[in-house]
Parts: structure tokens; C-alpha cells; sequence
């Protein structure tokens, strides 16, 4: 694989920017969870204080033997030092096992926050391959992190101040090799950040194609396809050569510069303390210095160093980590800057029992495509108007589904609502609106009940009416637990696994529990044979009198009951009209189609 260059200029962020998302997780942190801030600050005041210990008591002890050769003093001396550290590290490990509590009980709130944003995410914004990246990113503890690099540079800071104190009343010229050394450290510093943000951004990619392998041989959903097909070997190939092409030459990149990096400063470092020594023996031989103040003066100036390179380290990691933070603040962001649509029309869409549907002059293109999947699209659904949309694959019924449903807005044109544009209704109250049952659904493991509900409160009468009208009550009354039984085995060993068909009912329940006054079915019934896809058109037909209902078919089972139906091809309407309308045009696309498939079917059974 070629290596890719770093571009400085690609991740620069100007300063203000970096500023505002450091506020902003520690605005959106103590808001999460104002105790996480106390517990910090104990842990950074036993952290500031601890350094000072041995440097004072150090020298006391030293001293009390070098010149006074008083045991004794020396002694107590060693026992206030062993109680000093034994009471510090106690109350470390107290504030730590604080500090945990609270950084666990924040990880999961803010876990739960992105979960909530995300799951808010406009769907053709949470399709696009950068959101997905944005999204896997955000995931890590970065906002966690910066907390802590944000105590850690005061706590630095703050060591600074006490211990120049002592480092100045030795040598104020040691300053100046300390800031010589630190400078070298810094420039390192800076472009290993630098470069961990570029490896960073580069990983996330990287990263999502690994985890798509190996999920591939973990998850259940493929287990068929990689057993049938015996994938294994297949699988582990792809996973060697996308580590061996993707994923070492970044790892060996990285850690090769490293090296050379860490041994720069390895050789600073080591300098710094050989001259620093050096002074401190002449300091001792010829001007009378104590041990004691030897060992002080030593271990002040190489914490004092440690802290400036510490506070700088923190200071650049800050830098990095809040640029990091952009990721979880782009998903909390997005979702609160989902294009504001304001309710001028004043309308309580809630008490809307009748709805009408327009498509004027509907264009639609996937981003980043030049192909018109819908072309001037202009269609019409009436209350209590059942609509079937029939056509080849391709001619854009599911898009159409996908912008009546919102996932998507129009390239150009416009759909109305009972007159309203539909970007004037808050996407919330809009999909209160819809009931809608997709091709690809999704059953969820916890029990029946909540897959029908998908709510914690229930209305019984209407629970049963939706499961007894889906045709699912069958199923469920066989079961011991009845609706208390858990789909699927992920987290019940009793669980059940629901067969295509039942699964398809179940959505079906779920759809009628709701009772939305408009409802849309793309193709729910494609796992059920003829003779069951028939019975529940027939039976939903009754169920969804009143309401305005849109059927998406490849098989035409849901014409017959429908009072429209509209014939896509190549994104455009080819045909309007009833059954028997569009059964009189001879060299009709509906006419062909249902003809054709007529032939597989007896009359008596679905035509």
C-alpha cells in the first residue's frame, strides 16, 4: 500500500477551535456530571502534593545524618515520611476509586447521549461514509480524556510554581538548560501529536474494514452464508492481506518514527542530567553543599523538568484530544442542527386523522451520483385512498418510499402534506405521522410485547386488536410465555426464533399498533408464499380503511384491493389509473406484468 503523507496544512485547526471544543466537553461534562469535577479535583490535589514529599523529608533525613549524625532525628524523620506516603497513597486510592465510580457513571451517560443523537442522525447523513467514520470515532473516551489532561497540565502548573521556588534559590541559570532541554522535548512532542492525529484519522477507515471481517466470522446474521459456503479460509485470507496491505505498513510507519523521536529525547534527557549532576558534585566539593540539599536540589530540578515537559505534553495531547472531541460534538451537533424546520402553520399534526399526499414535480438523486432515480415525479394520494406502486427493480419505488418517509429530501420539487411543505413539520411530529412496514425490517431482541409496542407503556385492547388482525395470534398463543417471550436467543436461552413470514407479521402488528393515518407497506410480505401474501393484503386492506395506504409490491397480490395504482419506470409515472383502467391498454407495462405473473397463480388463489 502506498504510504500516505502527512499533510500539516489537511489537519490544521485554528486555535479558537481547538479552545471551543475543550469548553465544550467541559461545559457538556460537568452538565453530565457535576460530581466527576470534585473527584478530579481531589485526585489532582494529592497528585500536585505528592512530589513535595520526598523532596523535603529527603533532605531533613540526609542532613540529620551527614552533619548532626542524630539517629534519632533521622529516624523520626523516616517514620513522618513513611506516614506522609502511606497517607497520600491512602487517600489516593480512596479518590481513585471515587474518581472511577464517576468516570464510569459519565462514559455511560455520555455513551447514552451519542446513542440517543445518533439514532436521531438524518438517515442520508448517517449513510455517508464520513458520518460513519465520525461515528466510530466518537465512540472512544476522548471526552473522558480531556478532563484529564485538562487536571493534569494545572496539576503540572501548579507543581511548577513550588518547585521553581527551590530550583531558583540553587541555580536561576539551571533555568535556562531546563528550557533548552524542555524546547527539544517540545518540538518532538508536537510532531508525534501531530502525527498520532494523522494516524488517527487514517485508522478510522482502516479500522471499520477490520471489524467488518471479523464481524463477518462472529456474527450470527452470517453464520449460514460463511458455514454453506465455507468462508473460513476465504475470510482469514482477506483479513491477512488487508493487515499485511492496510494495517502493519501504517503500524510500522508510526512506530519507526517513534523511535527515532523517543531516542532524541532519550539523549536530551540524559544530557540534562549529566550536567545537572556535574554542577550539584562541584557544588559539593568545593562550595560545602549538605547531601541532604544535594538530594533536594537533584530531585527538585528533574521534577521541575518533568513537570515543564509534562505540562507542555499535556498542553499538545490537549490540543490533539480536542480536535478528537469535534467527532462526538459533530454527532451531538448534527442532530441538534438538523435543519430547523418551524411550524409557521401553527398545525396540532397530532389530530391529523386524514391525510392527503402530493408529489409536485419530484426529482431525486443519490449524493454524490449523477443518475435521477425519481424525474419529475408528480403523483397524488387521497384520504382513505389505497395506492399501489408496481414496477421493475430499479425504477425507483423504494426511493420514493425513502422520500415519502423523509430518509432522504428531494434533489428537487417539492411534497406536501395536507397542503404543507413537509420540510415545515418537525421531523419528530412527521414520523408520528407514518406507519410503515419496510422490506428490510428489523426485529429486536427483546420480547414480543415490546417488538409490537416498541414502548414501555401499553394499550392492551390495542395490542390484542394488532395481533389478532396481523394474523399473529396464533403463533403467540402457542407460545408458554405468550408476549413476555423473547425473539430470539441473544439474551434468552428460552427465547424464540421467529420464522421470515411470522417476523413479517410481527412488523405488520407493530405497524396496526401504532395507527398512524398513513401507512406505508415497501414490500413487507416478500417472505411469505402467495396464498399468505394474499390473506394479509386482503385482511390489511379492511384493517387500514380510513387511512391512506401506499403498497410497494414486486408480486401484484395488493392491486386488486387497491383504488389506484401507479406504474414506475425509469423514475417516472408510466401509468395512473385503477386495475381495470390499466387492464384495458394492451401494450401496457401493468398490463404485462400482471399477466405474466398470473400465469403462476390459479384465479381462485391471488388474481
Amino acid at each position: 500500500m502506498k504510504k500516505k503523507k502527512y499533510d500539516k496544512k489537511s489537519y490544521e485547526v485554528s486555535r479558537d477551535k481547538l479552545f471551543s471544543n475543550t469548553f465544550f466537553v467541559l461545559k457538556y461534562l460537568y452538565k453530565t456530571n457535576k460530581t466527576l469535577y470534585l473527584a478530579r479535583f481531589l485526585i489532582m490535589a494529592v497528585q500536585t502534593a505528592t512530589p513535595f514529599i520526598p523532596i523535603v523529608f529527603t533532605r531533613n533525613i540526609l542532613n540529620a545524618i551527614t552533619e548532626r549524625g542524630d539517629m534519632k532525628e533521622a529516624m523520626l524523620w523516616v517514620l513522618t515520611l513513611a506516614l506522609s506516603v502511606f497517607a497520600a497513597g491512602i487517600l489516593s486510592n480512596l479518590f481513585g476509586t471515587f474518581d472511577q465510580k464517576q468516570i464510569a457513571k459519565t462514559r455511560y451517560l455520555a455513551n447514552l447521549e451519542l446513542g440517543r443523537s445518533v439514532s436521531k442522525i438524518r438517515y442520508e447523513d448517517l449513510e455517508h461514509p464520513d458520518t460513519k467514520s465520525f461515528v466510530g470515532l466518537a465512540q472512544e473516551d476522548s471526552m473522558i480524556y480531556i478532563l484529564v489532561l485538562v487536571c493534569n497540565f494545572f496539576s503540572s502548573v501548579i507543581k511548577l510554581i513550588g518547585l521553581s521556588a527551590i530550583v531558583l534559590s540553587f541555580e536561576p541559570l539551571i533555568i535556562i538548560l531546563i528550557a533548552a532541554v524542555v524546547t527539544v522535548k517540545m518540538i518532538i512532542d508536537k510532531k508525534k501529536h501531530q502525527r498520532l492525529e494523522f494516524y488517527r484519522s487514517v485508522w478510522a477507515p482502516v479500522n471499520r474494514k477490520t471489524n467488518y471481517i471479523l464481524d463477518i466470522m462472529r456474527e450470527p446474521r452470517f453464520a449460514k452464508e460463511v458455514r454453506i459456503n465455507d468462508l473460513t479460509e476465504w475470510l482469514c485470507k482477506k483479513h491477512e492481506e488487508h493487515f499485511e496491505n492496510e494495517v502493519y505498513p501504517l503500524y510500522k510507519s508510526r512506530e519507526t518514527e517513534d523511535v527515532k523521536l523517543n531516542v532524541f529525547t532519550l539523549v536530551t534527557g540524559i544530557a540534562q542530567e549529566c550536567i545537572v549532576y556535574l554542577i550539584l558534585a562541584y557544588r559539593v566539593i568545593f562550595n560545602g553543599m549538605s547531601i541532604g540539599n544535594f538530594s533536594m536540589y537533584m530531585t527538585s530540578i528533574n521534577s521541575f523538568s518533568e513537570s515543564v515537559s509534562g505540562a507542555f505534553w499535556n498542553y499538545f495531547r490537549l490540543i490533539i484530544m480536542s480536535r478528537f472531541a469535534r467527532e462526538f460534538r459533530y454527532c451531538i451537533e448534527l442532530e441538534k442542527n438538523i435543519k430547523k424546520e418551524t411550524d409557521t402553520c401553527k398545525e396540532n399534526y397530532g389530530e391529523w386523522k386524514k391525510i392527503t399526499v402530493e408529489f409536485i414535480n419530484v426529482s431525486f438523486r443519490y449524493p454524490g451520483t449523477e443518475k435521477l432515480i425519481l424525474d419529475g415525479l408528480s403523483l397524488k394520494i387521497c384520504p382513505d385512498e389505497a395506492l399501489s406502486i408496481v414496477g421493475i427493480n430499479g425504477a425507483g419505488k423504494t426511493t420514493f418510499v425513502k422520500l415519502l418517509c423523509r430518509l432522504y429530501e428531494p434533489t428537487s420539487g417539492e411534497i406536501l402534506i395536507n397542503g404543507l411543505p413537509v420540510n415545515k413539520i418537525p421531523l419528530d411530529k412527521y414520523y408520528e405521522l407514518l406507519g410503515v412496514v419496510f422490506q428490510d425490517f428489523k426485529l429486536f431482541s427483546f420480547t414480543a410485547r415490546e417488538n409490537v409496542t416498541l414502548s414501555t407503556e401499553t394499550d392492551e385492547d390495542k395490542l390484542k386488536t394488532a395481533v389478532e388482525k396481523s394474523g399473529l395470534s396464533g403463533k403467540i398463543s402457542s407460545l408458554e410465555k405468550g408476549l413476555e417471550t423473547s425473539v430470539s436467543k441473544d439474551f434468552d436461552d428460552f427465547g424464540v426464533e421467529f420464522s421470515g413470514g411470522e417476523g413479517q407479521k410481527l412488523a405488520i402488528a407493530r405497524t396496526l399498533y401504532k395507527d398512524a393515518p398513513l401507512i406505508i407497506l415497501d414490500e413487507p410480505t416478500s417472505a411469505l408464499d402467495p396464498i399468505a401474501e394474499y390473506e394479509i393484503y386482503s385482511r390489511f386492506h379492511k384493517l387500514t380503511e380510513g387511512k391512506s395506504t401506499v403498497y410497494i409490491s414486486h408480486r401484484l397480490s395488493s392491486t386488486r384491493f387497491t383504488d389506484k395504482i401507479a406504474v414506475f419506470s425509469e423514475g417516472k409515472l408510466a401509468e395512473y389509473g385503477n386495475h381495470k383502467e390499466l387492464m384495458r391498454n394492451e401494450n401496457g407495462i401493468y398490463k404485462k406484468m400482471f399477466e405474466m405473473q398470473a400465469k403462476y397463480y390459479t384465479n381462485n388463489i391471488v388474481f
